[in-house]
């Protein structure tokens, strides 16, 4: 108990002394350093506070703004998670992503066929998290494994036909299927 009421006046303290803008470029540093989120509140964030905050925790990319490429992909290398605190991240931090967990395409906003068919080759089960993914996407996710077939959203005769050749149990995701499909 002693220890929390502690940590938070020593944080409540470097608030302070972070708004107060009253500080060295250095004393800012060491501040962020020790309490990452602080950076929020520095009047002018250099990249140098910035590497320090993400270095220490990766979360901490929400309170910067604009982050550069490199801020991105330290934070998402140290945590492929964080990538849900980016705005824009940039197409090689989003591959860099699904690369490391496919299903964190879901935080990523119209990723493009690409980052796409990266998701869904490494697991096809991310096309979960896709929005209306286009034939080709569908394609190779079914090829892949079938039973993903029930993620997708009307899909047509070749898909559903793909799924079933693949995983003949994946019939069961379709309602009144053709005399092709099943004989399939």
């Amino acid at each position: 108990h002693y220890s929390l009421i502690h940590d938070f006046k020593k944080y409540k303290e470097a608030f302070f002394k972070v708004i107060s803008q009253d500080l060295s470029e250095q004393e800012l540093l060491q501040l962020i350093s020790d309490n990452p989120q602080l950076i929020k509140f520095a009047k002018e964030q250099t990249e140098i506070m910035k590497i320090a905050a993400v270095t220490k925790e990766p979360s901490s990319i929400a309170f910067i703004e604009d982050p550069s490429e490199t801020i991105q992909f330290l934070a998402v290398s140290k945590n492929a998670y964080t990538i849900k605190y980016i705005k824009n991240p940039t197409k090689y931090v989003q591959w860099y992503t699904v690369v490391k967990n496919p299903t964190l395409i879901q935080y990523i906003k119209n990723p493009d066929k690409i980052i796409q068919m990266e998701a869904v080759t490494r697991d096809a089960e991310a096309i979960r998290f896709i929005k209306n993914p286009d034939k080709e996407v569908q394609l190779l996710a079914v090829s892949r494994n079938g039973d993903v077939l029930q993620y997708i959203e009307n899909p047509d005769e070749e898909v559903k036909f793909k799924a079933v050749i693949k995983t003949p149990r994946a019939i069961r995701f379709i309602q009144n299927p053709s005399k092709e499909i099943q004989l399939a």
